[in-house]
């Protein structure tokens, strides 16, 4: 191959393709495959006008509803309907609630955990696999 020639590549159909119709545009998708490294070329079609009539079609189970999130009020949806009015003061009780647990535990928490810090000695540490090597003071 030279650098900055046109190169032919034949592109094969097949029946999923020919099957779904559209209009075929001037482009041409190129993949590579991560792990092998072979290329795959997929010719683009736009098949938007093929479409419109099953979106024109489409019937949902149950109606639509666009939800907000926010605190004060949990949900909020397209039609003014307000779900978990007090979500704020809830969330704000269960922090009060939490806090203190935790604030508890902590001032009842017995000191120094940890026995290196228990003991006044220095921590050694060491790479795995090595051999420690010894304090002399």
């Amino acid at each position: 191959m030279t650098k900055g020639a046109k190169i032919a590549v034949p592109l094969l159909a097949y029946e999923r393709h020919e099957q779904r119709g559209g209009r075929l545009c001037n482009g041409v998708l190129v993949t590579e495959d991560r792990e092998n490294g072979t290329l795959s070329f997929g010719v683009v079609s736009d098949i938007g006008a093929d479409c419109e009539a099953s979106r024109a079609a489409y019937q949902p189970e149950r109606e639509i509803t666009a939800l907000d999130f926010g605190l004060s009020t949990l949900f909020a949806g397209h039609e003014g309907q307000l779900r978990g009015k007090g979500w704020l003061k809830a969330l704000r009780a269960y922090d009060q609630r939490i806090t203190r647990i935790a604030c508890g535990q902590q001032r009842h928490t017995v000191a120094g955990r940890v026995p290196a810090r228990d003991t006044g000695k220095p921590l050694h540490l060491f790479v795995a696999g090595s051999e420690p090597k010894s304090d002399v003071s």
